[in-house]
């Protein structure tokens, strides 16, 4: 439920602006813009996170020792928000290729670290949950290297972008899974 709160609504938005266009320069301001409100939105997730995870650890397992766990799910809710901009970026441009390698990569990894984790280093659950981030992690490294988005600038964004990817995005929040 992390996700598609924190995302905004922005994996329908930025389509919708990003065909739009048809200049890859208005393409790309669209990508950074949409990079920004989620880095953005992902700061906050992870500040309210390391403020909730107490708490929220507390409300669902009875106990606040949970809290590096609830925390673990925030951190890779956080990276998969990240990787939107880029995941789709290579989806608009029909590059299927990269997108599997970069999916099989995590998957394997993921696997393996989680085999590790909780059946030889004996983690448990945080072992599960630190092998989802790990994939995560690498799906984070990965999509940027393989996508043309250029980071450039990310600060200098038009408004009207943003304005326009919040604009349709925040509607489509209920039919996203809440």
């Amino acid at each position: 439920i992390l996700v598609p709160i924190f995302s905004l609504g922005l994996s329908v938005s930025i389509g919708i602006c990003y065909f739009q266009n048809t200049l890859e320069q208005s393409r790309q301001r669209i990508l950074r813009a949409s990079l920004l409100i989620l880095l953005i939105s992902t700061l906050v997730l992870v500040l309210a996170s390391l403020a909730t995870s107490h708490l929220i650890s507390l409300v669902i397992f009875g106990s606040e020792d949970f809290a590096y766990l609830v925390f673990t799910v925030f951190l890779t809710a956080s990276l998969a928000i990240l990787v939107l901009p880029f995941q789709l970026e290579l989806q608009f441009t029909m590059q299927a290729k990269p997108f599997l390698v970069a999916s099989l990569v995590s998957t394997i990894l993921s696997a393996v670290s989680g085999f590790y984790l909780v059946l030889i280093a004996d983690f448990g659950a945080l072992g599960l949950l630190l092998s989802g981030l790990i994939g995560q992690l690498v799906m984070s490294i990965c999509l940027p290297i393989f996508s043309s988005l250029n980071i450039n600038n990310l600060l200098k964004v038009d408004l009207p972008n943003v304005f326009n990817l919040i604009r349709f995005g925040l509607p489509m929040l209920p039919s996203l899974g809440l």
